[in-house]
Parts: C-alpha cells; sequence; structure tokens
C-alpha cells in the first residue's frame, strides 16, 4: 500500500511478442523457415506444456511492440491533472508523427 503519493508520477508499461527473427538466428534455422514454425519451435524450447502452450519467453527471443506512458501530475491547485497533461502530450506526439510521416 502507498502511504504517499508525490506530486508527479510516472508509470511506464511495455508490450513484446515473440519474433520470428531472432528464433530463426537462436536456433539456426533457415531464413524461409514459417513464421509459425519457429514460433512453435521457441516455445517447445521455452517450455511449453499441455496446460500452457505459449508460456513467457525471454526477452531476448522477442521484439518491442508498444511502449506507453502516463504521468499523474498535480497542479498548484492540488487537483492531478492526467486528463489535460495526457491530451498535451498526445497532441505533440501526434504532431511529431504527422511531421515524420511527410518526409517519407
Amino acid at each position: 500500500m502507498f502511504k504517499t503519493v508525490k506530486n508527479r508520477v510516472w508509470a511506464f508499461d511495455a508490450e513484446w511478442i515473440p519474433d520470428p527473427v531472432a528464433g530463426r538466428l537462436l536456433y539456426d534455422l533457415p531464413d524461409e523457415a514459417p513464421d509459425l514454425d519457429v514460433l512453435k519451435l521457441t516455445w517447445r524450447e521455452g517450455g511449453a506444456t499441455d496446460e500452457d502452450p505459449t508460456p513467457y519467453l525471454k526477452t531476448v527471443v522477442c521484439r518491442i511492440v508498444s511502449v506507453a506512458a502516463v504521468e499523474r501530475l498535480v497542479s498548484g491547485g492540488n487537483t492531478p491533472s492526467e486528463i489535460e497533461n495526457g491530451k498535451m502530450h498526445l497532441q505533440k506526439y501526434l504532431e511529431e508523427w504527422d511531421r515524420l510521416k511527410a518526409k517519407i
């Protein structure tokens, strides 16, 4: 249980999935090996059972597909401003995304 919460709090999360490319390299499989076959082998070598056919794999054989952060910021009036702060960060992200897309 938290006894206190600071005025600024960040929470992070990352999501990853098994990477067939890493599996091919790790198990010395040909580039033409189907992704599903590579993943099945990776899970089997990672300890798959009938009860858990897709066990948690070490991140070294995975690729990151998402990184997220949420900020809680208490303003001068001691009111959390997570929503407004989140909108500001989202707007900056979208502007940067549009800028990068224009370069492609």
